[in-house]
């Protein structure tokens, strides 16, 4: 009896180590990485003029923990470079995001009035 007790508890600690670490999610938090994104994207005050722009971003993570802008989709050409110059090159706080992986983002841009 006293062994069949013990080979249960095993079993269910055994169980519980597994589940405990089947839970790890290996991708970043969406919320972390959208925070430092939009930290250093900052804000593009009167730039706009009042307008909601989006934007797709492609980007990775260099060896310097940098990102590098491979491409931004947008239909106007001032969000573009508003984004390739706030994002490109520029060092992430994160050490979550794979180095040499490729990222997609969509982004959008609020301009004062």
């Amino acid at each position: 009896m006293k062994t069949l007790k013990r080979i249960i508890v095993l079993t269910v600690l055994a169980l519980t180590a597994n589940i405990a670490t089947a839970n790890v999610d290996p991708e970043p938090s969406v919320n972390e990485v959208t925070r430092e994104l939009t930290s250093l994207l900052g804000k593009p005050g009167n730039v706009f003029n009042g307008h909601v722009l989006t934007a797709t971003v492609y980007f990775m993570i260099n060896k310097s923990n940098e990102i590098v802008v491979s491409d931004v989709e947008a239909d106007n050409e001032l969000v573009e470079y508003y984004i390739k110059s706030r994002l490109n090159y520029k060092k992430v706080e994160t050490d979550k995001l794979v180095k040499g992986k490729n990222y997609k983002v969509s982004v959008t841009v609020k301009g004062d009035k």
